[in-house]
């Protein structure tokens, strides 16, 4: 068994809970199939860890004015939570009309110049048509390689419509979403995977 390690948290002003506990049903039944697990941090039904600060978060910044970055809310994770309990995964106010977005270390504008290791954030008061955004950008923090979607030297999602990887909005028409051996092989190999 591979257990997947992530801290949740929420900041002040994020309703987180329409969505947590469906993403973390439908991402452990996809894992499932390849001997995975979710291990949530602090164990549910307990509340995510708070993070005392409002407003939204934007990535990538505007040219004008001081505005909350990703690296903002992590760096402020770590000060609520110093011990480290996984990936994080934090609820807050996305700018951007997405369901969630993925950080890498190597995004020095949203980090601040600091090397956080990938980290997630998912929108608040949202929850995916398909309850994928938690596995998604699970997936996209453990380094996984798509076909199709650049961003630096990284290509982001797959092409297929079918699968958990997909870029872009769901619609009605859109087919249900699989994870395959290819995503399960990239989580193995992530620094909050844990052999048990």
């Amino acid at each position: 068994m591979i257990y997947l390690d992530i801290a949740v948290f929420a900041l002040a002003d994020a309703d987180w809970q329409l969505a947590l506990d469906p993403y973390i049903d439908f991402a452990n039944y996809q894992l499932a199939s390849f001997d995975m697990r979710l291990n949530v941090f602090p164990a549910r039904p307990s509340i995510p860890t708070g993070i005392p600060l409002v407003g939204e978060v934007w990535d990538p910044p505007p040219d004008f004015g001081l505005h909350m970055r990703p690296g903002d809310v992590r760096t402020a994770a770590g000060v609520v939570l110093p011990t480290g309990h996984g990936m994080p995964v934090i609820f807050c106010r996305i700018h951007q009309p997405r369901d969630g977005l993925t950080t890498y270390q190597e995004d020095t504008v949203a980090n601040r110049g600091v090397p956080w290791l990938n980290y997630v954030l998912l929108q608040q008061h949202v929850l995916s048509r398909d309850r994928s955004a938690l596995l998604h950008e699970i997936i996209h923090a453990a380094n996984y390689q798509g076909n199709i979607d650049p961003w630096g030297n990284r290509l982001l999602h797959d092409s297929a419509r079918d699968s958990i990887m997909r870029m872009g909005d769901t619609y009605p028409t859109d087919p249900p979403v699989f994870m395959a051996e290819r995503h399960a092989a990239a989580l193995r190999t992530a620094y909050f995977a844990r052999y048990a």
